[in-house]
């Protein structure tokens, strides 16, 4: 019986010591979200195969969420389900409220044990993760760091100009003044049917923050309070924009647009985003000579907005320790060069960025520069920022259409605005 009894302990035992064997050999599995385009997506997992060719006991099992639109929701949902991913990537829009609902984990501790230096990363970047209660805003500990990086600068049709004759612009001195009278010049009825078929600018909705920074303005005042875009340094910047196509005719109408205009060759210079425009453009082949210019200036100077997204670890994952080490490869050097030479991301190391390997090229765009060197702001990215965001999106309507003043769509805005900061 006894012997019976210790035939089966050691089974039991041999049984125990397997699984565990196998559970080594098995290793750990992390799951990281994802909603870039499928260019994008591609390098992505490219970089999770880097990962797992020097981490062999760490698979990275990719979650593809491509719409933009509903991505928070269902990264919300997933948390709601508990079934969050271990590393998602939040928008910079929305990481603070991430923060505040206490989804994702306070990366400090890990930053204290390993003594990982931070001091290579843009700093502004960093700031959007940061996060403490009762401290100043955007300050405190790290969540998050930063990925998908981008500052708003111009992208300049070379073709156009040449065609017009008008001689590229030195972009470190220009201001709004030239920019819009060259967008004039570029303006024109190239078919000769009596319409205007080709424009100097575009009216991109969505990137009015510089010049309301380049005038002297702000959205929020220091203490993230306030809205303050009911000054007028904010409204007349605002109304200036608005008069590109009310007032100079310069850009089609703000009414959505079926195409891309300048993929298309209809227009000279845009105000856009980096991770928006640059990465698909490379990959889809734009079919004219263009480059990148720093942002005109205005009373203020030249001001522009950096913003990026954030990679963040769910609180729900039960392997803090192996995603930890993905983040870091993530914010590595090597994965650095490699995004950056891809067109996906200001890289986020100001060592791989300030390197003229990384920005100065032989091909189009040749010179990344002022996306690197100009100067910019954060946005305050407050943990109300979806709401606001949505406010002030469908009230600049009434704006851009003629419908209403800047002066007017801003005192209204302002007025909602500081009744969410209020709650």
């Amino acid at each position: 019986m006894r012997r019976n009894i210790v035939l089966l302990l050691g089974i039991v035992f041999c049984a125990v010591l397997l699984i565990g064997l196998q559970a080594q050999a098995q290793g750990v599995t992390i799951r990281r979200t994802s909603w870039c385009g499928e260019a994008q997506h591609q390098n992505e997992l490219e970089v999770n195969e880097m990962f797992e060719k020097e981490h062999p006991d760490i698979k990275i099992v990719d979650v593809y969420l491509p719409d933009w639109p509903t991505y928070q929701d269902r990264i919300l949902t997933m948390v709601a389900a508990g079934n969050s991913p271990d590393i998602a990537i939040i928008d910079g829009y929305y990481t603070q409220g991430f923060v505040k609902r206490g989804v994702v984990v306070n990366l400090q501790p890990y930053i204290e044990r390993d003594n990982y230096d931070i001091s290579d990363f843009f700093p502004y970047l960093l700031r959007e993760a940061m996060y403490k209660e009762g401290a100043p805003f955007q300050t405190g500990d790290i969540y998050g760091f930063p990925c998908y990086c981008s500052t708003l600068s111009t992208i300049i049709n070379m073709d156009m100009f040449k065609e017009a004759g008008i001689p590229l612009p030195d972009t470190k001195k220009w201001t709004q003044d030239d920019f819009v009278e060259i967008a004039q010049k570029l303006t024109k009825d190239s078919s000769g049917d009596g319409k205007v078929d080709q424009w100097g600018t575009n009216l991109e909705k969505g990137m009015w923050w510089p010049l309301v920074y380049s005038n002297g303005g702000s959205l929020l005042n220091k203490e993230r309070t306030k809205c303050t875009l009911d000054q007028p340094e904010a409204y007349e910047a605002l109304q200036w924009m608005a008069d590109w196509y009310l007032e100079y005719g310069v850009t089609p109408s703000p009414a959505p647009q079926l195409m891309d205009l300048f993929m298309t060759d209809k227009v000279g210079m845009l105000y856009a985003q980096w991770t928006a425009s640059l990465s698909a453009y490379k990959s889809q082949g734009v079919p004219f000579d263009w480059t990148i210019g720093y942002l005109p200036a205005g009373k203020a100077g030249a001001i522009s907005v950096s913003k990026g997204n954030s990679y963040v670890v769910s609180t729900q994952s039960e392997h803090p320790d192996e995603a930890w080490e993905v983040m870091k490869f993530l914010q590595s050097p090597q994965v650095q060069e490699f995004l950056g030479q891809k067109l996906q991301q200001i890289p986020t190391r100001m060592s791989v960025a300030q390197s003229r390997e990384y920005y100065i090229r032989d091909y189009t765009p040749y010179d990344l520069s002022p996306f690197v060197f100009g100067n910019a702001v954060n946005l305050p990215l407050v943990p109300q920022y979806r709401e606001i965001q949505e406010t002030w999106r469908s009230a600049l309507e009434d704006l851009w259409m003629g419908e209403a003043t800047a002066k007017e769509v801003c005192s209204a805005i302002a007025a909602k605005v500081n009744k969410l900061l209020s709650e």
